[in-house]
């Protein structure tokens, strides 16, 4: 068996990096800890992203090619060293919250009393902010029958929104939790009665946290690096075959669930 230094001299940078991967670990372990804390990813996730990390260093002393080593320092400092753009990208899910449950507040004061102009506006220009223009104009539809030289800005705002109205702008929004297509002028969904407008733009505004959608791209992009390889060599040619599409499947699908589905609740 050669001796230690046999084996540093022969093979110095995977040496090298088999040390230093212990600290990747600890910056590691503390952004993950620092994201479950403060609720950006489950504690599931955060778990097993930290055991991938262990294993990783481990194999990282014992490298079955030169290269392997390298990559796993890399790979494990990406998302530490993102930290300022998840940050940002926290700060501003964060607004939007805001501006989401503001806007879930107007819609309750609107059917307490339904004649409430100023929370009708105040709930379409949150829709016209995200795009949602025909909601806007059909939410704020009786502001056009006012008195005259009463609310006239607000009526050449909603003006404004109607010269607005193209097919990008004019989509309705379906009701993620019973399927309904919706209504422009409603406010619930005419078939459940759940607040649509906020459960959909919630879905598709916030969506996933950006620590969360970098954590499952970088759980995928190392299991499958590492897992396809191995397989390959455990396995016959027959069991890889079968092994192989399905973990590629099941990504697939892990990131098609993270990166783009709408979630069917809040």
């Amino acid at each position: 068996m050669p001796s230690l230094s046999d084996q540093i001299a022969s093979n110095p940078t995977s040496f090298l990096f088999g040390c230093i991967i212990w600290l990747a670990l600890a910056v590691w372990g503390v952004a993950i800890v620092h994201w479950m804390i403060g609720g950006e990813i489950e504690a599931w996730l955060g778990v097993l992203a930290l055991m991938i990390g262990i294993l990783m260093c481990y194999v990282a002393q014992k490298p079955p090619a030169p290269w392997v080593s390298p990559v796993i320092f890399i790979s494990m400092m990406v998302l530490p060293v993102l930290l300022p753009l998840i940050r940002r990208s926290l700060d501003e899910r964060e607004l939007k919250n805001m501006e989401l449950e503001r806007m879930e507040k107007f819609i309750t004061a609107i059917l307490r009393q339904p004649d409430s102009s100023i929370s009708r506006m105040e709930v379409g220009r949150t829709l016209v902010r995200y795009g949602y223009v025909a909601h806007a104009v059909g939410i704020c539809e009786m502001i056009k029958s006012a008195p005259l030289r009463q609310m006239d800005a607000e009526k050449r705002e909603v003006k404004q929104w109607e010269f607005a109205l193209n097919p990008q702008t004019s989509h309705v929004i379906p009701c993620l939790r019973c399927g309904s297509p919706g209504h422009p002028s409603a406010l619930l969904c005419p078939r459940c009665q759940s607040n649509y407008l906020v459960i959909y733009l919630r879905g598709r505004v916030l969506g996933p946290a950006l620590a969360k959608k970098l954590l499952v791209g970088w759980l995928l992009g190392v299991g499958l690096l590492l897992a396809i390889p191995w397989i390959s060599m455990v396995l016959p040619p027959a069991g890889s075959l079968l092994v192989i599409p399905m973990m590629l499947a099941l990504g697939g699908y892990t990131a098609y669930k993270t990166f783009f589905a709408a979630p069917l609740n809040t």
